[in-house]
């Protein structure tokens, strides 16, 4: 595909993704018009017709979704500002996406069931996210080895729950990855962690 083919490609998918906005669904003959191009047009850099146009929306939303938890999830993130800052940025994230494609998707995967082409934009986009997540848990069990050498094969929506437990007649809130000794300032949780007593659990103990 020419460059300039593929800019017109683009165009017909940023219109098809603001008429789904507007009102939660489109026409062929209205993304032409939003595009500036003719409904010949469309179907010479879409030959999928509408299926196309939707798939080319899905793939932007799902996207947006990917990046998103992406920037979130990140080991870096984890241990300078605790699980609790990172578990908000995601769920921030996440829903400011969903605020502005939820007629996207909704449009998008009521067509799912009957078309190949959604399903294989569905599905490329699902492989993405794993392979993500995948390498932030690796990397995070990795990074709490030296102290925690034990692997916790938990997904990571469970790792936001913290078990309690009772130390040293203190109810203590204890978190099972990161190690305490890793974890800084978190302005979410308003708590400080002293970065070199591997000792001590997330809450303050008796020293």
């Amino acid at each position: 595909m020419t460059p300039r083919a593929e800019r017109t490609r683009e165009a017909l998918i940023d219109a098809t993704v603001a008429a789904l906005r507007e009102d939660g669904s489109f026409t062929t003959e209205q993304v032409a018009g939003l595009a500036g191009v003719s409904v010949a047009t469309v179907y010479n850099r879409i030959p999928e017709g509408r299926d196309g146009l939707l798939a080319g929306a899905l793939d932007r939303a799902l996207f947006r979704l990917v990046a998103v938890t992406a920037e979130a999830l990140t080991v870096e993130h984890l241990l300078d500002e605790g699980l609790e800052c990172v578990m908000v940025a995601l769920v921030d994230g996440l829903v400011g996406v969903f605020d502005e494609e939820a007629l996207v998707l909704r449009s998008a995967l009521a067509r799912l069931p009957e078309s190949r082409l959604l399903r294989d934009a569905y599905r490329h986009r699902e492989a993405e996210a794993r392979e993500s997540n995948r390498r932030f848990v690796e990397l995070g069990q990795a990074a709490s080895e030296p102290v925690t050498p034990t692997r916790w094969p938990m997904p990571w929506w469970s790792w936001a729950r913290a078990s309690t437990t009772r130390c040293c007649s203190a109810t203590t809130t204890v978190r099972p990855w990161p190690p305490a000794s890793r974890l800084r300032w978190s302005p979410c949780s308003a708590r400080r962690v002293d970065a070199g007593a591997e000792a001590r659990t997330v809450l303050s103990l008796p020293t």
